[in-house]
């Protein structure tokens, strides 16, 4: 009984997967840049090539562009919750200061 139930189980496992994967379409890069294999005219295809590539650099220099600006931002994000963290174990330096030993010892045992 137990066979059939797991049998039907994955069966119903492998028929999902089969229809999830099913409209899943493979394309290289840009899709909107597609050239159509059917175009017959050599000038059209070279200057749609040209086209392409001149795409590609304008978006890698677009991708490096915020790229970098986004190393900046999380090197000053690194940098401030350092800055916070430092803030505020001085001020609990200052807490445990200010109640004396009895709190620093609980503090260790949290």
């Amino acid at each position: 009984m137990t066979k059939k139930i797991i049998t039907v189980f994955i069966g119903c496992i492998l028929l999902t997967l089969t229809f999830l994967t099913a409209n899943v379409k493979e394309s290289g890069g840009d899709y909107f840049f597609k050239i159509n294999d059917n175009i017959q005219n050599e000038e059209l295809r070279i200057e749609l090539k040209g086209l392409t590539k001149e795409f590609n650099i304008e978006r890698s220099r677009i991708q490096d562009y915020y790229k970098e600006k986004i190393e900046v931002l999380k090197k000053n994000q690194k940098d401030v919750i350092q800055n916070l963290k430092s803030d505020f174990s001085g001020r609990k330096e200052e807490l445990i200061k200010k109640y004396g030993d009895d709190a620093k010892k609980t503090s260790n045992t949290n």
